[in-house]
């Protein structure tokens, strides 16, 4: 197996489960036509780990956000607080600053969504911004 087909499997473990089927055939597909085009298939393998990662960062701001039901976000959310004592130990005092950061980016990747409400979004930034005003 060559280094570009290893890269692209692993690009196909990170893609979310729901994409999972559609860009893997694609990505084979493309990689297999890369050299009549005169593409390095390395190029190719890259350029779907790129997408894999923003797909995989996308669903978990959706996650974050509610958009994919109240039970993803409850797991999202509670992942993300039980990681927190770990960034206080090795973090430092930048650490505090982690939480409003995952919120503000759930909210800028759920309103590019447009599936999340608005009531929704009001209360994710409202959150962040208390969040850092009680850390500061």
């Amino acid at each position: 197996m060559s280094r570009a087909a290893r890269r692209l499997s692993r690009a196909i473990r990170i893609t979310p489960p729901a994409d999972r089927d559609r860009y893997a055939d694609e990505w084979r597909c493309d990689m297999g036509s890369a050299a009549e085009l005169g593409i390095s298939p390395m190029d190719v393998a890259c350029g779907a780990t790129r997408l894999a990662w923003r797909l995989r960062v996308r669903r978990w701001g959706r996650a974050l956000a509610g958009a994919e039901g109240g039970g993803r976000a409850t797991l999202a959310w509670v992942s993300v607080l039980a990681s927190l004592p770990v960034l206080f130990l090795i973090g430092g005092p930048l650490a505090p600053l982690v939480l409003p950061a995952a919120m503000l980016v759930a909210l800028f990747l759920a309103r590019r969504d447009q599936r999340s409400s608005r009531m929704g979004s009001v209360v994710l930034l409202g959150s962040a911004a208390l969040w850092l005003a009680c850390t500061i």
